[in-house]
């Protein structure tokens, strides 16, 4: 079904469950085009992705923050769609040159995001937490601090097969050993566009806990491999710094170096290790990992040995 067809599609259901929305739009306020939802409630006819939305606004306006937001249903991606802020001086949107759309932080408070296709409205409440300058520079020293978070125990080097070995977790250690394109392996971004759909709390779950929700954004890192070996040691100042400080990265898609699971391959459901790939196709084994399906064009003859992405010598911390 193509984009047009899925949108009437969703139009016929939406007149169907009596939405009282009029088949035709005039485009004057109190037609269809105008018809929001409320403030703190999330979905319509058009779904938005992710939804809800978190973001952080830090005084003194040094650090901007941007969300990208996306219509969920991939189908209707290629539709020219029209999304509005509920409170201007609270955000902004504008539409990204490439898909969905970009919202910049004005300052703290709660909107409403809408996305309008035709006469198809969906809309995402949007939760923009304040910082202080002093809380942003606490998150970005614990961010980035000097010595890794994973060091082999034989002082070898820091390898992804290393962050699998909870003997090699130094729990003080830098968040830059696995995260951002410069990171010493792994190389998996925490930018808004990972993060922008989880809360606040359930961000400090995740990395003082290692437990993920199912659901939240497009990060690609599975949740039961991420929950193995992610518990770090974080005071309460760092914990509200690194949200600031993470929420006001410049948006990036994941992968741009790393591992990730290869085409075809689903999560294990066994509580066994999933078949990952590197960037190449290239299948990296694990112990008491699965044999690959070799779905998607995999071939076991290019599979490498160990993880071994964005490797460098232990005692580098550089």
């Amino acid at each position: 079904m193509n984009s047009s067809a899925r949108l009437a599609l969703l139009l016929g259901l939406q007149l169907a469950a009596g939405a009282g929305l009029p088949a035709c739009d005039s485009g004057e306020p109190g037609s269809a085009r105008e018809q929001g939802l409320d403030a703190g409630t999330e979905g319509g006819f058009l779904r938005l992705t992710p939804a809800p939305l978190f973001s952080a606004f830090v005084e003194g306006g040094a650090h901007e923050a941007l969300v990208r937001v996306q219509l969920k249903d991939p189908s209707l991606r290629g539709l020219s769609a029209r999304y509005d802020s509920s409170d201007e001086s609270i955000a902004t949107v504008a539409a990204h040159p490439e898909d969905g759309a970009t919202i910049t932080v004005r300052k703290e408070g709660v909107v409403v995001i809408k996305a309008v296709v035709q006469d198809a409205v969906g809309s995402a409440k949007l939760t923009i937490t304040k910082f202080s300058e002093a809380q942003w520079k606490a998150g970005q020293a614990r961010y980035a601090k000097s010595e890794l978070a994973i060091i082999p125990p034989d002082g070898g080097r820091v390898t992804a097969l290393a962050t699998l070995d909870p003997s090699a977790r130094n729990a003080n250690g830098a968040c830059t050993t696995c995260h951002g394109a410069d990171a010493r392996t792994l190389q998996l971004e925490t930018s808004p566009t990972q993060i922008a759909g989880y809360s606040d709390k359930e961000l400090i779950t995740i990395f003082t806990h290692g437990e993920k929700p199912d659901r939240g954004s497009r990060s690609q890192f599975p949740t039961y491999l991420g929950g193995m070996n992610h518990s770090w040691t974080v005071t309460e100042e760092e914990q509200q710094g690194l949200i600031a400080f993470m929420r006001t990265l410049p948006p990036k898609e994941n992968f741009t170096g790393g591992i990730r699971l290869c085409p075809g391959e689903m999560p294990p459901t066994d509580g066994g290790l999933p078949v990952l790939c590197d960037n190449d196709g290239n299948v990296l084994k694990l112990p008491g990992s699965r044999a690959p399906t070799l779905q998607g064009g995999i071939d076991a003859g290019t599979s490498t040995t160990i993880l071994d992405a964005g490797v460098a010598p232990a005692g580098d911390a550089g």
